[in-house]
């Protein structure tokens, strides 16, 4: 990827590769089960990639929500930022159940 891509997200390129290859033994799942506040866990219906990931994280995190935002991949926030929106709306909405 040409440098103009890292300097739009404010980063030098040789500063992201190393925080890339800082993350190359990063374990989430340590710890998992010490998460006790409401955690909403969002995946698009289309990321075949993470959902496999999502669901694993929704069966680690007492107290998670698993949701799937329609119409959308990896980006939800770009495919389908309406449904997103929507979402963390109720999520937040009824945090207190």
């Amino acid at each position: 990827m040409p440098r103009s891509t890292f300097e739009k997200i404010g980063c030098e390129k040789k500063d992201f590769i190393s925080l890339v290859n800082s993350m190359s033994n990063l374990d989430i799942e340590i710890n998992l089960d010490k998460v006790t506040c409401k955690t909403l866990i969002l995946c698009g219906v289309k990321d075949s990639q993470n959902m496999e990931s999502a669901k694993l994280l929704n069966k680690s995190i007492n107290n998670s929500s698993f949701k799937t935002i329609d119409n959308s991949s990896h980006e939800v926030n770009v495919d389908n930022p309406k449904e997103l929106a929507n979402t963390i709306y109720d999520f937040w909405k009824d945090r207190g159940n």
